[in-house]
């Protein structure tokens, strides 16, 4: 079980980014208006609601195990969506026949999602970790009935405000005991007619908004004071949510066909923005600072660059970049820039990425060493306050190899250290402020002297060990990965090539990666397989590398299947050809092919951006990496290492394949 800690999400952009074909700015730039340099997002991946039912009310995102929830399922429950694998895992049932789940909402740092019933006016408490109901908090007394339409959460405080649009007040609930501990009432200037909540954490000011009169509430989350009444902005405000990091709060006013930006430190009205036929829903993800606006009636989704207050795409109905029909709410991932959209009508989840506009670009992502490297790319994926840090040998590739996609399940990066930590590790550490780490391998890979000065990094430290680099990669597997994974990854642990393509893959796809000799599955490495039950095994590379008894031997696991190739490259290039699709794949890690470091700490990095890792030579881009860079067309390229490891000429060959 992972440590939860606060997520921040201030993420950091490696390279300026090149445009999406097929997803245009909406309009002409205005004269004097500033240019935007956001994320232009594009639609990615569309998947079907279980059973392919119109249904589902809202949506929430848990960053830290993954996860997102639907709820309102045709079981009238809540739908798990696993963000990794992308595939529905499991169905809660809450409440009776006549359940109507209206609003979701989760508090990452304690690992809870808290889920309305407007039928009995009640909220069922679910742990995110077992995907099960810890508690229902009834909302009001016999015979009351005000109408709870929303819920949101302060995620420092974890206290949770439910907006009921037939009493001018709002719920207060304590997330921690589960427990209603009050009320903000009229005092707090909330009216009946309410509709959302948002709040600014880091300011301690709570917005509602009142739709009958057209006014914004502001209170005081510490005190449930009355701060401030904003007029002005729209008719009928629907929603509201709020960037506390940008201190901006974004209402959505259904009848004027606008989003109202208000200033939350001074609690001003900045502008108005003008976005599609009844916007219902808005939400902002303030890592990239754009703001997607759900609007009913035309079903369209705009997208505001928040830095400069304007609409730079809309996401029509139909098509390839479409959003489906009745795009009805958005639930962001900022650790991810991901938005995941609910077309209810189409029974359908939208997954949104970002690009960046402007050129396509290459860039290089380096240090002076090895050691240096995996903290740059480390500093340039994630944002301080992930739930874990890996830490592995540099001097050899066995341990880190599976650590990579543990590392991309759990939402955290791969550092290496030599016999100490370096200086550059060490700021790296203390910049990431991990809930844990996680040393992989026994103490002649990475010494306890190492370990004793990690714990100056993180309150818990622990070492996944074993016998071998096979046990190490059981033993990986099993401290991160839960029964009946859709994939594992099996690759040899004697040589690192295979394995290193296989990273990214086995992130993006939600398994591990597991290693094997030649001749033989390991115990361990099979009782893990056993364990875990996959509905499939992939075997990376060729009989030289594994033989076909042990190919054998995995097919009596599972169904098998071999990716080979005539070399390193060629397997590398097989593995993206299987996992990503073109497209939908922006952005391609390139990484030595002849060394290991670079690739181990890029793999869960790469599957942030849901980017597979291709190989190559330091003075040459082999023809199966070319065709697959061909094939993918992506705007973006991002080389892990220095020029000692890729060269220059290399790097400009490479640019040649940008879209």
């Amino acid at each position: 079980m992972i440590s939860r800690v606060r997520v921040v999400a201030m993420a950091v952009a490696v390279v300026v980014m090149g445009g999406v074909a097929g997803v245009p700015a909406a309009g002409a730039e205005e004269p004097g208006a500033s240019a935007s340099s956001a994320p232009v997002p594009f639609v990615r991946e569309k998947f079907e609601l279980p059973g392919g039912k119109p249904a589902g009310n809202d949506l929430a995102v848990d960053p830290v195990s993954r996860q997102l929830y639907l709820a309102g399922d045709s079981t009238r429950g809540v739908s798990v969506f696993d963000t990794v694998t992308r595939r529905f895992k499991s169905s809660i049932t809450i409440g009776g026949d006549r359940a109507n789940l209206t609003s979701i909402a989760v508090d990452s740092g304690l690992g809870r999602a808290l889920v309305l019933d407007d039928d009995d006016e009640t909220i069922s408490a679910i742990d995110v970790t077992t995907n099960t109901v810890i508690g229902r908090i009834p909302l009001l007394g016999p015979g009351e009935t005000f109408r709870p339409q929303s819920i949101t959460i302060d995620q420092t405080a974890h206290r949770a405000y439910v907006v009921n649009w037939d009493a001018a007040f709002l719920s207060v609930i304590d997330v921690k005991s589960l427990k209603v501990i009050g009320v903000i009432d009229e005092f707090g200037g909330i009216e009946d007619g309410s509709m959302a909540a948002g709040v600014d954490e880091a300011l301690h000011k709570g917005y509602v908004s009142n739709g009958r009169s057209g006014v914004i509430s502001v209170f005081d989350t510490r005190t449930g004071g009355s701060l401030a009444s904003i007029a002005g902005g729209g008719m009928f405000p629907v929603d509201v949510d709020v960037d506390s990091f940008n201190h901006r709060a974004y209402v959505a006013n259904a009848w004027s066909k606008t989003v109202t930006v208000i200033d939350t430190t001074h609690d001003v009205v900045v502008t108005t923005v003008a976005v599609g036929d009844e916007p219902v829903k808005v939400s902002v993800d303030p890592s990239t600072r754009l703001v997607y606006v759900s609007n009913n009636q035309d079903d369209t989704v705009s997208v505001i660059d928040g830095s400069v207050d304007r609409v730079i795409t809309t996401f029509e109905r139909s098509g390839p970049f479409g959003v489906g029909e009745h795009p009805s709410t958005t639930a962001i991932d900022p650790t991810t820039s991901t938005a995941y959209i609910l077309a209810g009508f189409d029974a359908a989840i939208v997954v949104v990425g970002s690009g960046r506009v402007g050129e396509s670009s290459i860039g290089r992502v380096a240090g002076a060493d090895r050691y240096g490297t995996a903290a740059a790319v480390s500093r340039e994926t994630y944002a301080r306050g992930v739930p874990v840090a890996y830490v592995a040998s540099g001097a050899a590739f066995p341990d880190a190899l599976s650590g990579g996609a543990a590392a991309a399940k759990l939402g955290g990066p791969v550092l290496v250290t030599p016999s100490g930590v370096p200086e550059v590790v060490a700021a790296e550490l203390d910049r990431l402020d991990p809930g844990r780490i996680v040393v992989l391998g026994g103490a002649l890979a990475v010494g306890e002297a190492v370990v004793d000065a990690l714990e100056s990094y993180a309150p818990v430290v622990e070492r996944v060990g074993g016998a071998d680099r096979f046990a190490v990669s059981a033993a990986v597997s099993a401290t991160t990965f839960a029964e009946h994974p859709a994939v594992a990854y099996v690759a040899s642990g004697v040589t690192f090539p295979d394995a290193l393509a296989g990273g990214a893959a086995a992130g993006r796809n939600g398994g591990p990666v597991l290693l094997v000799t030649k001749e033989g599955v390991p115990g361990p490495v099979a009782a893990e397989l056993g364990r875990l039950k996959p509905e499939r095994i992939v075997l990376l590379g060729g009989r030289e590398a594994v033989s076909a008894a042990v190919e054998a031997e995995l097919a009596a696991i599972a169904p098998t299947t071999r990716l080979a190739g005539a070399d390193r490259f060629d397997v590398s290039a097989g593995i993206s050809h299987e996992v990503f699709r073109a497209m939908q794949t922006d952005t391609v890690y390139i990484a030595s092919g002849e060394t290991f470091p670079d690739a181990l700490a890029g793999a869960p990095a790469a599957v942030t951006d849901y980017a597979p890792v291709l190989l190559v030579r330091r003075d040459a881009v082999p023809a199966a990496t070319a065709a697959e860079l061909d094939r993918l067309r992506p705007s973006r390229i991002v080389v892990l290492g220095g020029p000692a490891a890729i060269s220059d000429a290399t790097m400009a060959e490479l640019a040649t394949h940008l879209r």
